[in-house]
């Protein structure tokens, strides 16, 4: 199905559950749907608008059946008959048109705050459909194009070092929610459990992440109030760290504010790639008019190095923005909670129409 059909029947609420017949190529015989007496949903793929209207009026497609039109912008438009023609006509050349639907909610998407706005998400594949979702809820068209994907890191030393010495660390920190879950995945490849982390603390530099933590009953003993590696830095500082021992499960390229700012403090420190981001192939759908929301520096540095694309964009916190304003794009935005419910409220707080 493609993404207008899927938006328009989320726009008119059909019901999936009970058979709705889609659309999307001209057929031999209109009739053959209309006996079927199940909602349809048609695309503009099946030829003009003209067309339409005379084929369904040929083939007896009775004028108390309600049409609606959806467009791309998500209005919903009540159709009727004039001289044998569909009215009003489509103002552009993708739309849907319904036959034998209606629905109390119908149009609910131009009543949500989001409404007229379209986004492209940028998080890795499986870890956008939730933020694509939400926005969706809140009138906005979202499309899913991935910027960044998780692979092994180059080298494992530093983390087989770790694993030999996970009893010996006071504290591990983590700084991303991948970098919990590479944990704790690469632990249980060395055949080792959370058991072997009972003498440690653990610090997260953000809820998400104490909350993927939490999810592997292994709770945040730190959390800045700030969501940066500045932040958590801060807080540690506060603490004696002279002698004590670090663990840093991270990706393999990330900043050296941490590890630098805890040696500082007299701290020992092993960083260890426990994965490395990469840039999968981007695809973009044609024709799409949005703002780019990015969730990390390598989400941007992987957006501008795989499409011409310049958009305005949003930007989850200022190292993202600092990176996004480098990369010469416009920031339309930046969330002042460094989370996903963040960018969500800046998006909210903006007026763009």
């Amino acid at each position: 199905m493609s993404h207008l059909l899927w938006q328009a029947a989320s726009d008119l609420r059909l019901p999936f559950d009970a058979g709705v017949v889609l659309v999307t190529s001209p057929p031999e015989r209109w009739d053959d749907f209309l006996d079927l007496r199940l909602p349809l949903l048609i695309g503009s793929t099946v030829g003009s608008w003209e067309w339409l209207g005379s084929s369904l009026w040929e083939a007896g497609c009775p004028a108390t059946l309600p049409l609606r039109l959806v467009e791309s912008g998500g209005e919903v438009r009540v159709v009727e008959w004039i001289s044998q023609r569909l009215s009003p006509e489509p103002s552009g050349s993708d739309w849907a048109l319904s036959v034998g639907w209606t629905h109390t909610d119908e149009g609910w998407r131009a009543r949500r705050p989001l409404h007229g706005r379209s986004y492209i998400v940028t998080r890795a594949e499986g870890q956008g459909s939730g933020l694509v979702s939400r926005l969706e809820e809140l009138g906005a068209r979202a499309f899913s194009v991935p910027t960044i994907a998780f692979v092994d890191p180059d080298d494992f030393s530093p983390w087989v070092r770790a694993v030999g010495e996970l009893e010996s660390f006071d504290w591990i920190i983590f700084t991303s929610p991948n970098g919990v879950e590479s944990f704790v995945s690469r632990l249980r490849e060395s055949g080792r459990d959370l058991r072997c982390l009972s003498g440690a603390r653990f610090g997260c530099i953000g809820p998400s992440t104490a909350k993927t933590l939490a999810s592997y009953c292994l709770r945040c003993d730190l959390l800045p109030q700030e969501f940066v590696a500045e932040g958590l830095l801060s807080s540690l500082s506060e603490l004696s760290l002279k002698g004590l021992k670090f663990l840093l499960p991270r990706a393999q390229v990330a900043r050296d504010v941490l590890p630098e700012g805890l040696r500082a403090l007299g701290a020992e420190v092993l960083v260890a790639p426990v994965y490395k981001t990469v840039s999968p192939t981007v695809e973009v759908p044609p024709g799409v008019d949005a703002q780019v929301l990015f969730t990390s520096s390598s989400t941007v540095t992987n957006w501008v190095e795989a499409t011409s694309l310049r958009l305005p964009c949003y930007c989850i916190g200022p190292v993202t923005a600092a990176t996004a304003w480098e990369k010469g794009l416009e920031v339309l935005g930046v969330a002042s909670t460094y989370t996903l419910d963040g960018l969500v409220e800046c998006l909210l707080a903006t007026d763009e129409r």
